[in-house]
């Protein structure tokens, strides 16, 4: 932390144990607002964080067969490159 510098936090603890994150740290602002409001702001950010995690999660399923598909591909074509060159030298 730096000295002389403060700042106010809000930690929102993830509701169970499945979710993608233990803990959410907001810094807020030197505005003045109501604890409630502030409390209540984070949760629905944290919260709507929660429901677009699947979709991601799907997303990255997709990319992995990406992945392979793409490594599966530039190992026939090394091989190929190799066997031509094999022939014609």
């Amino acid at each position: 932390m730096v000295k002389g510098v403060t700042r106010r936090v809000v930690v929102v603890r993830a509701p169970d144990e499945g979710a993608p994150f233990e803990q959410a740290v907001f810094f807020l602002r030197d505005e003045r607002m109501q604890k409630k409001d502030v409390l209540r702001e984070a949760c629905a950010v944290a919260e709507t964080y929660l429901y677009t995690m699947p979709r991601r999660a799907r997303h990255m399923r997709r990319s992995v067969w990406q992945l392979g598909a793409a490594f599966a591909c530039g190992a026939a074509s090394t091989g190929i490159v190799w066997l031509l060159l094999a022939v014609i030298f």
